[in-house]
């Protein structure tokens, strides 16, 4: 499927930055494609575990798009989860996103 394709397509080419990877997944979004977008995001965060933008954008697909909060409020956590490890972003950032993302988490629990 999607995922073994995209598996694929990363072991191919190593040197593309994950940044560029996560513009594809946000293409897919953007046309509406979610389903595709998290398949592709799923393949992306075998590749990238560490980096936290990958969970978030699959919390906004399922709370925005799918509306399906349990799994929203999931991808957020494994977003705070990986904002640790993740060297793409600055201590500021990661602190900045920790906080709106335990926002969002606690909306989404009361809701």
């Amino acid at each position: 499927g999607v995922e073994a394709g995209c598996q694929k397509v990363f072991e191919i080419s190593p040197e593309i930055a994950p940044k560029v990877w996560l513009r594809v997944g946000r293409a897919l979004q953007e046309r509406g494609a979610y389903e595709e977008a998290l398949a592709f995001y799923q393949a992306l965060s075998q590749q990238f575990p560490n980096l936290s933008s990958i969970y978030e954008n699959i919390g906004d697909i399922y709370c925005f798009y799918l509306k399906d909060n349990a799994k929203a409020r999931d991808a957020y956590q494994a977003t705070l989860d990986a904002l640790p490890k993740d060297e793409t972003l600055s201590p500021a950032q990661r602190a900045s996103r920790q906080g709106y993302l335990v926002e969002d988490i606690e909306s989404l629990t009361t809701s």
